[in-house]
């Protein structure tokens, strides 16, 4: 519409599925106040000339021809909850990959490591070639075969810790985001996350 900042202007703000007039029902508004106007999601604005049908206090939306002033999509709560939980996973991933090193070929070694750590506390007389892991580290993580075993077990225990508590409390969410009526119970959920810290 082209009208002076300062027109007044009849205006009706109704839902677009349904036709269902807004709890403000019909408004005098500056034009000035309809520009900066925010909408609810999913309703239209359009003026006013009486269209509301007696009984059911809806606009006929098949029969009176009428003028879009606005619209804001409905949201797509589906698409919305699928972003949310992509972002919880990658929140989890970037907290992993503080603790260690990053990379497929990494985590192996991590896990080589643990391996041989394990059986070297059960070795009875281990021979420093049987554990090539641990015999890198000697002189950098302890002193010996033994230093080095306890200290890559005990660094794998609070990962394991760190990791299982990671794991629920990113699935947890994501089950909270799954359940979740509207967008403002997704946000609660993203923001309510208690994501744990790495202690060792």
């Amino acid at each position: 519409m082209q009208t002076a900042k300062n027109t007044i202007v009849q205006i009706i703000m109704y839902e677009a599925a349904t036709g269902k007039i807004g709890p403000d029902g019909v408004q005098n508004i500056t034009q000035k106040m309809l520009d900066e106007l925010t909408l609810p999601t999913g309703t239209l604005v359009m003026e006013y000339a009486g269209q509301v049908h007696p009984d059911t206090h809806k606009l006929d939306l098949s029969q009176t021809p009428h003028v879009v002033i606005g619209y804001t999509p409905p949201v797509d709560l589906a698409v919305v909850k699928r972003e949310a939980k992509a972002h919880i996973d990658w929140k989890a991933a970037k907290l992993r990959s503080l603790v260690g090193s990053h990379g497929y070929g990494q985590e192996m070694v991590y896990l080589a490591k643990e391996g041989e750590a394990l059986r070297f506390m059960e070795d009875a007389a281990p021979i420093a070639a049987d554990y090539p892991m641990l015999s890198a580290e000697v002189g950098i993580t302890g002193a010996d075969l033994p230093s080095v075993a306890g200290a890559v077990l005990a660094k794998s225990t609070a990962w394991r810790a760190f990791a299982s508590t990671l794991e629920k409390v990113r699935l947890g969410t994501k089950s909270l985001i799954d359940e979740a009526a509207d967008v403002i119970d997704i946000q609660t959920a993203c923001d309510t996350a208690t994501w744990p810290n790495f202690s060792q």
